[in-house]
């Protein structure tokens, strides 16, 4: 008996032997069905093989962070990171000052938080021009002045004196 595979062509033979159009169809499918498997199988296998990959990325992400983290703020406005942070803020406020509309002047991108240093947020950032930039910081500033000028006073009036309000409240 030849049991040499001829194929399932013309002549119907499977092994050397003639067979039924019926168990031609149950060997064809009987193929189809482990081609499905085999199929599946690299399928989960690729999956899998994603999965790793994305824990490895996440890993790597975390670790990256970590160091954008813990680096000096000097160092970090040099680095890749940053540059392709700015660079996506710039354009997402069209390469305009977001509080005035300014487009000629220096724009500067701006932390509203540090919390997030490293891993910035579309609202951690603003963009400011020059103007509006050093008019932000300066309010923080006289805020921060009244804020102590005011915590004098009051230490002041404790003491008795009156004219603590008058005197320490101009900024």
């Amino acid at each position: 008996m030849n049991t040499e595979y001829k194929g399932l062509g013309k002549g119907k033979l499977c092994y050397g032997q003639q067979i039924s159009q019926q168990e031609r169809e149950e060997i064809e499918n009987s193929h189809r069905k482990m081609i499905n498997e085999i199929f599946k199988d690299w399928s989960d296998l690729h999956q899998k093989q994603n999965n790793i990959n994305n824990i490895y990325n996440d890993k790597k992400e975390i670790k990256e962070f970590k160091k954008l983290k813990k680096m000096p703020y000097e160092e970090y406005l040099k680095s890749q990171h940053w540059i392709n942070t700015r660079n996506k803020a710039l354009v997402r406020a069209k390469y305009k000052c977001q509080l005035c509309g300014e487009k000629e002047k220096a724009l500067h991108v701006h932390h509203n938080t540090y919390e997030n240093k490293g891993n910035e947020k579309d609202e951690d950032l603003i963009v400011l021009c020059e103007d509006c930039h050093a008019r932000y910081h300066n309010k923080i500033s006289q805020s921060s002045k009244l804020k102590e000028n005011k915590r004098i006073a009051e230490e002041l009036r404790e003491l008795g004196i009156d004219d603590a309000d008058n005197t320490f409240l101009k900024v």
